[in-house]
């Protein structure tokens, strides 16, 4: 990767950590509100929610998601979610061919079990 050659980055930097929003997603509410947003879409990270790309649901992304959009409802702001298909975790993608007929294996973690609750605590979830 061209950021990670050495000398191609001024400081030395590789940009591993650019916005950090999966620890620092309260500043960014707080930020957030201070602006007076009124809705904030986001993405649900697919390998987040089932690392291994077709096996057992994270918790911990879960209770992410969750906490974000509970503290994005705490400060008045309405959160959309969108799954996107081609964030598919890269450990399945040659096994798998994602067509129209078929849900993407995130989608029933998310719509059924605690993802339901998930699902519910959003305006709107588009799956793209």
């Amino acid at each position: 990767m061209f950021c990670k050659e050495p000398g191609r980055i001024l400081d030395g930097s590789s940009g591993d950590t650019a916005c950090d929003h999966y620890h620092r997603y309260k500043e960014d509410i707080a930020i957030m509100k201070d602006l007076g947003l009124k809705a904030y879409r986001f993405s649900i990270a697919w390998p987040r929610v089932i690392p291994s790309g077709d096996g057992p649901v994270n918790e911990k992304g879960l209770d992410f998601y969750e906490a974000l959009i509970d503290g994005l409802g705490e400060a008045g702001i309405t959160p959309y979610a969108t799954l996107f298909q081609l964030g598919l975790s890269l450990r399945i993608v040659p096994q798998r061919r994602l067509d129209e007929s078929r849900k993407p294996p995130v989608v029933p973690p998310l719509c059924g079990g605690r993802g339901k609750t998930v699902g519910r605590k959003t305006s709107l979830c588009v799956y793209l």
